[in-house]
């Protein structure tokens, strides 16, 4: 990273500090808000599944600039409990799509809750936990942390949406692609075409889902195929604008995978770099690392 040294880039444990820590748990959403009670961006922490086995309701946040947590107080209107499901933050909102809950029928989630930080902000001891509205057919991704639908937002402020992709659902696992215009807090389902021939990616779950530095784009990345028992060494881009699916170049040695987490570095440089760790294969976990070039978009090894 620009002006970092070698004394900067190096592991360090945080310490158990003050304030309320969250149980240990899997299968969670973390994303990071920029209004914290106490000023500053904050590590939001929602749900998963907790050490009995249940999927906990409970919302925390870790104050980077004070290193300390805070538990928010349930209000009445909490949701239900809830695991492997997907987060985004938009404005002073962090919108929840999806996730499996204790409901004895199996069935996924279609709820989209959205927690607005403007109270945590103000001084009350909870946020406004609302649904804002019923989603598409419910999805979830049982036995893993990482979210079936895959969401990520893209556009400025007004033309702001979340992209959800593929899933597993009571009907089995599909490539659906969904839209959701925080504006209007309405659904769309896309009709997404390929590029030629291509007529987009297989139905999967466990995948992952970035947007490119100018917003223009989400990528897709590997997957599981469900009763297929195929990890996908595949990966896609979804251009906004005209709506179609193009799939891009991968290096031999990408090996398929699932249950792995890519990340976006948006350098002062341009161009922009999506990094893929990990995950798992027919064979057990990977430790490998890929970055991808959004300038030549090209997957390439890190040696």
């Amino acid at each position: 990273m620009e002006g970092s040294t070698n004394q900067d880039a190096r592991w360090q444990e945080v310490s158990l500090g003050a304030g309320a820590w969250p149980a240990p748990r899997h299968g969670h959403s973390a994303v990071v808000c920029h209004h914290s009670p106490g000023g500053g961006p904050a590590l939001c922490v929602y749900g998963g599944f907790g050490d009995d086995g249940r999927p906990l309701d409970d919302l925390f946040l870790f104050a980077f600039l004070k290193g300390e947590w805070r538990a928010v107080k349930k209000a009445k209107a909490t949701p239900v409990g809830r695991h492997s499901h997907t987060a985004v933050v938009w404005r002073d909102s962090m919108f929840v799509f999806g996730g499996a809950t204790a409901d004895p029928t199996g069935v996924p989630s279609g709820q989209l809750l959205e927690f607005n930080f403007r109270g945590l902000v103000g001084g009350e001891d909870q946020g406004r936990p609302t649904k804002a509205s019923l989603g598409p057919l419910g999805r979830a991704c049982r036995r893993s942390a990482a979210p079936a639908a895959s969401a990520a937002t893209d556009g400025e402020e007004d033309g702001a949406s979340m992209w959800v992709f593929g899933g597993f659902t009571t009907t089995g696992v599909d490539n659906d692609l969904f839209c959701f215009h925080f504006r209007t807090k309405t659904w769309e389902r896309v009709s997404a075409a390929g590029d030629g021939a291509v007529e987009g990616p297989s139905a999967r779950h466990l995948h992952s889902a970035v947007v490119s530095p100018d917003g223009e784009s989400m990528v897709v990345v590997g997957g599981f195929s469900g009763s297929g028992s195929v990890n996908f060494a595949d990966a896609w881009s979804f251009h906004f604008g005209t709506r179609k699916w193009r799939e891009l170049e991968v290096p031999a040695s990408f090996a398929g995978r699932r249950g792995h987490r890519a990340a976006v570095v948006e350098p002062s440089t341009g161009g922009g770099v999506m990094v893929v760790h990990g995950g798992r294969d027919k064979a057990g976990p990977l430790a490998d690392l890929h970055l991808f070039r959004f300038n030549s978009l090209t997957l390439l090894e890190h040696k």
